[in-house]
């Protein structure tokens, strides 16, 4: 039942190879989750790993195959929350609740891990003076404070991606500035941080919801970045990113409630998207947009529509 989705609500999605997950608060405050493994099944209130604030940013990060998945939100006091699954203890508190990492109220969240880590998971929130913080957790160090990556927008959406680049590991965040536009920061493994205001979306909504994915495709050496945010059209929209050299940005297929969030992932290889919205559905329900096998168009395809519980 849809009524059992906030709307709008914080969406948070991670995959692996056979399977996925998409993460969403219920009015009540619960976290729950949706899984897609031989068939969509969950959402509902025996699925819930937690309950957070109400209308909680949600962000997730796992591991390979999904061994070690973390689900991050926001407590009533502002404080950052992690619900950590593994397959010993199933879910429970992460190392993060312990910091009392407190962010703006307004604050979204990103999360990522290193393609080649395990040991090596990063976070990214905005402060109370508008600047956006990493957060860095390894085994041996717990969580530590990170790099400031400057001011955004107050509220802005938060998204990063991390992949190999020909020169080593690297990690891109998007955030919108006053002037609305969504900017990319750069940071490579040997380098740092660098190109941080590289404009990627000019005049995009006010506080628009936006998430990025990425993958290699056929060759390791050659990476795609996907965007994606909520337009004022009532639609969503792709910007694409290659590093041979290609270049796009288009309107894709479906509708989007105006306040909805917004969440990506992919698969390596063969370019396979899947995008998740709150597309009006049974009202709130969630919906599924991919590109792949099966929805090769310029525009991509509606998939699963709505997801459960809906």
């Amino acid at each position: 039942m849809a009524s059992e989705i906030l709307y709008p609500t914080g969406i948070a999605a991670v995959n692996a190879k056979d399977n996925l997950r998409v993460f969403f608060q219920s009015p009540t405050g619960q976290i729950r989750q949706t899984e897609h493994s031989n068939g969509w099944k969950g959402g509902n209130i025996g699925t819930a790993i937690g309950t957070a604030r109400y209308n909680t940013p949600l962000t997730a990060a796992a591991t390979a195959n999904l061994r070690d998945i973390h689900v991050f939100c926001l407590t009533s006091f502002n404080t950052i929350m992690q619900r950590t699954y593994s397959p010993q203890w199933g879910w429970f508190h992460g190392d993060i609740n312990y910091s009392g990492i407190q962010v703006a109220p307004y604050s979204k969240l990103a999360a990522a891990y290193s393609l080649n880590d395990d040991d090596d998971l990063r976070i990214y929130a905005q402060k109370t003076d508008d600047t956006i913080q990493e957060w860095q957790w390894s085994l041996s160090g717990g969580w530590i404070k990170g790099d400031n990556l400057g001011k955004a927008l107050p509220g802005t959406a938060i998204t990063v991606t991390r992949y190999n680049s020909p020169s080593g590991p690297a990690i891109r965040v998007y955030v919108q500035h006053d002037n609305r536009d969504i900017v990319q920061k750069c940071y490579n493994t040997g380098k740092g941080w660098y190109d941080m205001d590289q404009v990627i979306v000019s005049k995009a909504p006010f506080r628009a919801a936006f998430a990025v994915t990425s993958f290699s495709n056929n060759r390791p050496d050659e990476i795609s970045l996907r965007l994606y945010w909520v337009n004022s059209d009532g639609g969503f929209w792709q910007w694409c990113w290659g590093s041979s050299g290609f270049r796009d940005e288009r309107k894709m297929e479906g509708p989007v409630l105006p306040a909805s969030q917004i969440a990506a992932i992919s698969w390596d290889g063969t370019p396979d998207l899947r995008v998740y919205y709150q597309g009006g559905t049974n009202n709130a329900g969630i919906t599924e947009w991919w590109y792949g096998q099966g929805a090769v168009t310029s525009v991509g395809k509606t998939g699963k529509n709505p997801l459960p519980p809906a």
